[in-house]
């Protein structure tokens, strides 16, 4: 299975994309344990002039983060949310994080849905019963 993730964030010529990329990676590693699966990361730049604001965001350089993953327990997410956080930190971006689950049943690769592929996610809940 490819991850895949989609990163937005101010030009800023200072920002070594391979050192960025290696944080991502290994922040969403920690966290997910998704290590034998390979993480695509597509990075998307927006000019000074191409942000429009409302309201304050306290100075700090606004990123936009999409992940596209399976489901993710709660306490997998916190930890994730606050890893790809600490990439951006050094850089002085804030991140607005959007993570974006699917069943293994809406995800295909090679032509085919992950749940024909592999038993073992096939027979993997998607919904969670959550206690009232």
């Amino acid at each position: 299975m490819m991850l895949w993730m989609e990163v937005v964030l101010p030009q800023i010529a200072e920002i070594p994309k391979d050192q960025l990329l290696a944080k991502i990676h290994r922040e969403f590693v920690d966290a997910t344990g998704f290590e034998d699966e390979k993480l695509f990361v597509r990075f998307s730049e927006f000019g000074q002039n191409d942000l429009g604001e409302s309201g304050t965001l306290s100075g700090a350089k606004p990123a936009h983060v999409v992940a596209y993953c399976p489901r993710l327990r709660f306490e997998v997410k916190r930890s994730l949310a606050s890893g790809l956080t600490n990439a951006f930190a050094e850089y002085e971006i804030k991140p607005l994080i959007h993570i974006f689950e699917f069943p293994y049943e809406n995800i295909a690769m090679d032509g085919r849905l992950l749940t024909d592929a592999d038993d073992e996610l096939a027979s993997r809940p998607f919904y969670y019963v959550i206690p009232h």
